[in-house]
């Protein structure tokens, strides 16, 4: 940006728990910001391997520094805390075992202009190495009310609506790289629970989006993401913590979701995106391969593509009943007829299953066939044709794998 901007304080917010390896350089990067005008909140919720000793050293060295200590109640009550402490006039997060360039508060108090919502790119460091990691939506200014409307209609799930499904974040839920106007980040955490023990980055991040005028979405990269083997956010056999995680984040969210005018786009990207992560909780929890087998999901590969269509669908298999449950679930087309050569079978399962010569006698838009492999698709294909039903209208995509 080129006009001169007023030099605003700048909240750093800091949670702290037994990162006392880490904890150093974390602060110590926020410290040699070249944006100085800076608040760095440090909170230490209970630590017990010397980290707190390590932020009070800190917040004696430097007056910017302040240091919150509380018992353990977990990464969001300590992140309430400090957001209510706070008195700059924009937000930012960074986690106590990452850290940040020394330029990078500048580049984004830089580029803040009148935007409620600034986005950067970030490093992902690992024992692998380090790779640049960003948003799937364009960079750029989104200001009109088109504009922010497309970024609600594509925040969670990149592709909806109008493409495919494949779960890939428009915007990424983490706080870190993110620059937030102070108020609206006070007015958000104060709705949050102090019950919801991870994943409220989550509800935040998607609730301060619904309160956006305007999103800036830049190539600023800057932020340096440490991927830790044993750190909460990689540890498994932690199944009804999880679930319970993507109950809480359903039940924080969805009330906003459903209340505003964009509901028929928002709430098809949640379900899909908490029925991702529920369809990992086998993988985190140790399950043997054939148990996360049984239990893969498959996706309907024309979510959106056929929203208002009247589909036709074949095959009650396993696919055919994925394809069923979620088309019913998320409401994007209505299913006039279900088939199968084996239709008796499933009718005894207590399925609305008929035989495939009832679709000469049903009005449907497409032809959708429930088959994962391609050669299978194919010999249903030929055989439809040949009972007249345009080659045209039938429809056949690999099923998207969770």
């Amino acid at each position: 940006m080129n006009k001169k901007m007023p030099n605003e304080l700048l909240s750093v917010i800091v949670p702290v728990y037994n990162i006392q390896p880490f904890v150093e350089r974390s602060i110590a990067s926020i410290l040699e910001q070249t944006y100085e005008n800076l608040e760095i909140i440090l909170v230490n919720d209970g630590s017990t391997d010397g980290s707190e000793e390590l932020c009070r050293k800190y917040a004696e060295l430097d007056s910017r520094v302040k240091l919150i200590s509380q018992e353990n109640q977990g990464v969001t009550a300590a992140r309430k805390a400090a957001v209510k402490m706070a008195s700059g006039t924009y937000m930012a997060f960074v986690d106590g075992d990452d850290y940040i360039d020394k330029d990078l508060l500048q580049q984004m108090m830089d580029h803040r202009d009148s935007f409620d919502l600034v986005i950067a790119h970030w490093m992902r460091d690992s024992e692998n190495g380090t790779r640049r990691c960003f948003d799937k939506l364009t960079p750029g200014a989104y200001r009109t009310q088109e504009e922010m409307d497309f970024i609600l209609d594509h925040m969670i799930n990149a592709s909806l609506p109008g493409g495919l499904v494949n779960l890939k974040s428009g915007i990424a839920s983490y706080l870190w790289n993110k620059l937030y106007r102070a108020d609206f980040a006070k007015e958000i955490y104060a709705q949050i629970s102090e019950t919801i023990r991870g994943g409220e980055d989550m509800v935040f991040t998607y609730l301060y989006l619904l309160k956006c005028r305007s999103v800036l979405i830049t190539d600023i990269c800057g932020y340096h993401y440490r991927v830790r083997s044993n750190s909460i956010a990689h540890s498994t056999n932690r199944g009804c913590e999880i679930i319970r995680r993507e109950c809480d984040l359903y039940d924080n969210v969805a009330p906003a979701f459903m209340a505003h005018p964009r509901c028929k786009t928002l709430m098809p990207q949640l379900k899909l995106k908490l029925s991702a992560r529920m369809a990992r909780t086998p993988v985190k929890m140790g399950f043997p391969p054939e148990a996360q087998l049984e239990l893969k999901t498959y996706l309907f590969p024309f979510i959106n593509l056929l929203d208002g269509k009247r589909i036709a669908l074949y095959g009650a298999g396993m696919i055919g009943k994925h394809y069923w449950r979620q088309i019913h679930r998320l409401d994007a087309c209505s299913v006039v007829l279900w088939v199968d050569e084996d239709w008796r079978t499933f009718q005894r399962e207590g399925l609305e299953v008929t035989e495939v010569e009832a679709l000469g006698g049903v009005a449907f838009d497409f032809l959708v066939i429930a088959a994962l492999e391609e050669e299978q698709a194919v010999k249903i294909r030929s055989e439809l044709v040949l009972q007249e039903i345009p080659e045209s209208k039938i429809l056949w995509r690999a099923p998207l794998e969770l």
